[in-house]
Order: C-alpha cells, then structure tokens, then sequence
C-alpha cells in the first residue's frame, strides 16, 4: 500500500502486483531504495535528459 506521502501515483502499486508475486514487488523496492540510498549519498547528478520530480529545484519540476 502506498503512503500518502510517498509521492508515488496512487495505483502504481496495484498495478506491478497484477504482473508480480508480491516476494518480487518487495524486492524490485528494496533494490530501488537501495539504489536511491546509495545515488543520494554519493551525490550523482541527474541526467539532464531526466524529467525532475514535483517538488524539486530543478527546471521542469
């Protein structure tokens, strides 16, 4: 179930658990934190490609 304040879009979810078991959809999110934790923490810049995300400093947010 997503948080509210999660950022995610509401149903995102529920819609990768119709196409995975739900071991996978907890291990497809750990490995994506996991690899947020460590993008964050070594400081790696965007792609300038990359749509920025709501609530950010970056142009197109």
């Amino acid at each position: 179930m997503l948080r509210s304040d999660s950022g995610e879009l509401p149903g995102s979810w529920s819609g990768l658990r119709e196409q995975l078991d739900e071991p996978e959809v907890l291990v497809l999110a750990g490995w994506y934190r996991t690899i947020a934790y460590v993008a964050n923490g070594a400081r790696i810049e965007p792609e300038a490609w990359a749509l920025a995300l709501p609530g950010t400093d970056r142009p197109g947010a």
